[in-house]
């Protein structure tokens, strides 16, 4: 099973057959969400209102004959079969509507980004149907919320469900409400304690209450890569890797999150340093609490 790291690298190298032969190499890993009123990481509603235009009109009752949808699962580029098709249109097709639309609003797996890639260009909507064109496609309608990667990588990585079950319904999800993860994962209350991983960060008040709102309460959720830690050396503080999507850095990153503090008001509760968002900008330190995944894979 691939670590966070690996499933990062799938969104980042996406590979999407080409109607002249080959394929091209395409990246999701732009910052998008819904809760964005406006700008660059806002959802692209003349690109999803296009699509969804495109499927209302032919695809409602499956995907295009004249197209051999392909998904790559794992282990290379593999036709999508029948009866993974019934699943997806099952009770109908707004099943798997929901699921393409998910890719425009921050929330869709690196299958549904292939699907969704392939359709655009089908349908004409990408400028060309090459690589530049589903490139620039992708960058301008497409991407990820903080949790439409980490609940992506728990639902089909760590809850081992089929690519075919979106998981938008689901308690912990890519579509979920971050505090229900605090249910089922176990709470580390000290930092010696972190082992191999990969653990679960959620952002909290200084209270260790877990966010979901917007604005100064925004939401986060990340993950750990497994096995990569950080001793203190001199000035250099002890850390853990992190891989996340995230406004602030723009989308798919890994960097480095150091222990600052614990927390004055609650003990379980860890204030950390997220390297990689420039001095003093805002969410340069956060308050997490941390958890060590159900099922985790080794």
């Amino acid at each position: 099973m691939p670590t966070p790291l690996g499933y990062k690298q799938r969104y980042e190298s996406l590979q999407i057959p080409l109607k002249t032969g080959g394929t091209a190499s395409v990246s999701v890993s732009k910052y998008r969400a819904t809760f964005m009123a406006s700008g660059d990481m806002a959802v692209n509603t003349t690109a999803l209102n296009a699509f969804d235009g495109k499927f209302h009109d032919t695809a409602k009752k499956s995907f295009p004959s004249d197209l051999a949808l392909q998904v790559d699962t794992g282990n290379g580029l593999r036709a999508i079969q029948d009866d993974e098709i019934k699943k997806l249109y099952s009770p109908d097709y707004r099943n798997v509507l929901r699921a393409l639309k998910g890719v425009y609003q921050g929330k869709g797996s690196p299958e549904f980004c292939q699907i969704v890639l392939q359709l655009a260009a089908h349908w004409k909507l990408t400028t060309t149907a090459d690589e530049a064109g589903l490139r620039k496609y992708a960058g301008d309608a497409l991407g990820l919320d903080c949790n439409g990667f980490a609940g992506n990588y728990i639902w089909h990585v760590t809850d081992q469900k089929d690519w075919t079950d979106h998981g938008l319904d689901a308690t912990e999800g890519p579509n979920s409400k971050i505090h229900l993860y605090q249910g089922a994962n176990l709470a580390i209350t000290n930092w010696d304690d972190l082992t191999t991983g990969p653990y679960l960060l959620l952002r909290t008040n200084e209270n260790g209450s877990v966010l979901d709102g917007t604005g100064e309460n925004i939401g986060h959720i990340t993950l750990t890569e497994p096995n990569k830690f950080r001793a203190e050396n001199g000035a250099t503080p002890r850390g853990v890797d992190v891989v996340e999507s995230s406004a602030s850095l723009g989308g798919l990153k890994e960097s480095w999150y150091s222990f600052a503090s614990m927390s004055a008001k609650a003990k379980d509760v860890f204030f950390l340093h997220r390297e990689a968002v420039p001095a003093h900008q805002k969410h340069e330190f956060l308050y997490f609490k941390i958890f060590q995944l159900h099922g985790k894979p080794q």
